[in-house]
């Protein structure tokens, strides 16, 4: 699926859930836990759409693929350190995975 589609879903979940809005995940601030949530939002974006590193970061206002590649590694220690974003990944995960569904079925 198209890392951009995938990255509107995401956003969507995790503004729900963290109280940042899209502005804000999209924007330039490395302040915590914007900064740590905006990784785990890339990294459920390429999860999901199978994108290149390249397309998930211009998904994610432009950003280089070595940042995605960073967040990827980042979340992959961070999810089993850290129970609150592993909670929070397994809840944006239900949510966009259902989103998903819904537009796999209207498809056909």
């Amino acid at each position: 699926m198209n890392p951009a589609v995938v990255a509107n879903m995401v956003l969507d979940a995790m503004s729900r859930h963290t109280g940042f809005n899209r502005n804000q995940f999209m924007g330039r601030s490395r302040r915590r836990p914007l900064a740590k949530y905006r990784l785990l939002a890339m990294t459920l974006t390429r999860w999901f759409s199978g994108g290149s590193h390249a397309s998930v970061g211009t998904a994610f206002g432009n950003r280089s693929a070595w940042t995605s590649m960073h967040a990827e590694k980042q979340m992959r220690e961070e999810v089993t350190r850290n129970k609150k974003i592993h909670n929070l990944s397994a809840v944006v995960t239900r949510e966009v995975k259902a989103e998903m569904a819904k537009l796999t079925t209207h498809e056909y």
